[in-house]
């Protein structure tokens, strides 16, 4: 699909040329707001797609790692989970508190902080003491 811009410099062409499927008029205003939808939407698609295959990636690396820890290592497996999982599960947020002191939100960052530790510690943890 090939679309023919129209705009006020081009009106003046001659319309015997018909090598376009459509035609946008970008002097209309609620056709550009439809393309802009459209690329919007598109995007986010993108994004999305991109976060599942880094998801994916990254879930298949640490079930290998896991592995390998599990048989090299005398801990159990799910200790070795529960180190992981902590890792993996902080990165964001300390990722955020970072963040937060460069744009010179200082309190943001410290309460995320420390607000994410505590629950890991206060809740998660005991948790999995409790069961294992």
């Amino acid at each position: 699909m090939h679309p023919k811009v129209l705009s006020k410099e081009n009106e003046s062409d001659d319309k015997s040329n018909n090598d376009f499927d459509i035609s946008i008029d970008i002097t209309d205003e609620s056709e550009c707001f439809k393309i802009t939808k459209y690329l919007k939407n598109f995007k986010n698609i993108l994004v999305q797609l991109f976060i599942l295959a880094i998801a994916s990636v990254i879930v298949f690396l640490v079930s290998n790692v896991m592995e390998s820890l599990v048989e090299n290592l005398p801990l159990s497996e799910n200790f070795l989970l529960i180190i992981v999982l902590g890792f993996i599960g902080s990165i964001p947020e300390q990722a955020m508190s970072i963040n937060s002191f460069y744009k010179n939100d200082s309190d943001l960052g410290l309460n995320n902080a420390f607000g994410s530790n505590l629950i890991m510690l206060g809740g998660i943890l005991p948790i999995f003491t409790i069961l294992e």
